[in-house]
């Protein structure tokens, strides 16, 4: 596996459009090909990765315009998915402010701003002045507006027409379907992770002008990536380009050529000679 080998900075004199202010428990940053241990300060690239450990109580994103986003535990997350290339289709104006791979997040929006987006592999919401908690799983989702209102829209099979939603209300991914209920249930309170049941006052300002330097971890293993590498096409097309550095490990293009079918768009870099076009014919000659 590669290796970083020395600290990296991480403030630059261009603004981050997002920075992790609340770390309590375990989590990593895979931002460009790099992996770094999360950090109180640190910001990050566009389509950066959070990943938070089973255990973690939360990890804060901040952007500057005041929105922020909770992780749960055991939560992966992409940093502003509709931006560069292989963005993801919106359903609204703007773009989405992360992408919810899995897990838990909770999202507040700024009172002052439009309405701003998440997206999950089943769902795009957005918030205006208030908070919504999404959770995403293979088996089961469900969105729950806590204060101001929503606007909600399925994706992918599921996909209809965008659905309103005020504060109190479930959006509630079951077997029949997306469906909407007047009010979270007392089991459905019950399972949200404690560490996002209560609200906690922004700490971006502390971290303005000053540079942060996280822990380099080792470079991501295709375990690490593997759940990245086989989402949906929009946001992995780019990935050749961004990680094609780390298919120089055995491991990993190992691991690419064992799961290649989860994601071609690989093929190019494990197997050049097949895409390089044939050489040109020769003329005949007449003697």
């Amino acid at each position: 596996m590669l290796a970083l080998a020395l600290p990296v900075p991480l403030l630059g004199a261009a603004p981050a459009p997002v920075r992790i202010t609340i770390v309590d428990g375990a989590a990593v940053v895979i931002d460009g090909a790099r992996r770094f241990t999360a950090t109180e300060g640190q910001p990050l690239g566009e389509r950066a990765l959070i990943e938070t450990g089973p255990g973690a109580v939360l990890l804060r994103l901040e952007w500057p315009d005041g929105s922020a986003a909770d992780l749960g535990p055991a939560t992966r997350v992409m940093v502003s998915p509709g931006a560069g290339p292989g963005a993801v289709a919106a359903s609204s104006a703007r773009p989405a402010a992360f992408y919810l791979l899995q897990g838990w997040a909770k999202h507040t929006a700024a009172a002052t701003q439009p309405p701003l987006g998440l997206q999950t592999p089943s769902l795009r919401a957005d918030i205006r002045q208030g908070a919504m908690l999404a959770y995403e799983s293979a088996a089961e989702a469900f969105l729950f507006v806590e204060s101001g209102s929503a606007t909600a829209t399925a994706r992918g099979a599921a996909a209809a027409l965008p659905v309103a939603l005020a504060g109190g209300t479930v959006y509630h991914r079951a077997d029949a379907g997306w469906q909407a209920q007047g009010r979270a249930s007392p089991a459905q309170l019950q399972r949200v992770p404690p560490g996002l049941r209560t609200s906690l006052p922004l700490r971006g300002a502390r971290f303005a002008g000053k540079a942060v330097v996280a822990s380099p971890l080792p470079a991501p293993g295709y375990p690490e990536l593997q759940p990245w590498l086989s989402a949906e096409r929009a946001l992995r097309q780019d990935f050749p380009r961004r990680f094609g550095a780390l298919a120089a490990d055995p491991a990993f293009r190992k691991g690419l050529q064992d799961h290649l079918a989860a994601h071609p768009e690989w093929s190019a870099v494990l197997h050049p000679e097949r895409t390089r076009a044939p050489p040109p014919a020769r003329a005949a000659t007449s003697r």
